[in-house]
């Protein structure tokens, strides 16, 4: 197989810097509103595992941050690392 044309392909697949829009950076800490960090640490507290606060809170209704999975895994995680160094 000969690599002649790899230059070509990979030019194909960058974006333009030009053309790039601004997004600036948001925290994902900071789209989950206080009263759902709080319910979420409480639950922590109790011992719920990550997968029953996330099943409880889209059962609820709580909207949740824009993520590709509502309510998953870094979302939690991250509310619980924060309250965890706030405690100590």
């Amino acid at each position: 197989m000969r690599l002649s044309n790899a230059k070509q392909i990979g030019s194909v697949c960058k974006r333009d810097q030009r053309k790039r829009e601004y997004r600036p950076m948001v925290k994902l800490i900071d789209q989950i509103p206080e009263s759902t960090q709080e319910m979420i640490w409480l639950w922590y507290q109790e011992g719920m595992t990550r997968r029953q606060m996330s099943a409880t809170l889209i059962e609820l209704g709580v909207p949740g941050p824009p993520m590709t999975v509502p309510w998953g895994d870094n979302a939690i995680r991250v509310v619980i690392e924060k309250y965890k160094n706030a405690s100590l």
